[in-house]
């Protein structure tokens, strides 16, 4: 897999993750993209969580088509 984190907020005790997502849908499309997207999203976490010595204690992927945020439990 092949990425890069959209936005990492480095809080002093944690991290906060934001991935945006640009693809065209609707919101009943939201949970099934969630899903596919969620794998992505936790690598992310393992990564950032290994560089910088803190927990990613909330992450999101925010679909810009659909102007819809989800919260991914972490």
């Amino acid at each position: 897999m092949q990425g890069v984190a959209d936005l990492a907020v480095l809080l002093p005790q944690e991290i906060w993750l934001v991935d945006f997502k640009t693809d065209e849908l609707g919101a009943d499309d939201l949970p099934e993209k969630t899903k596919l997207y969620e794998p992505q999203l936790k690598l992310y976490v393992r990564a950032l969580k290994k560089i910088y010595s803190r927990p990613v204690t909330n992450g999101w992927l925010h679909f810009l088509a659909a102007r819809k945020t989800v919260a991914v439990k972490m």
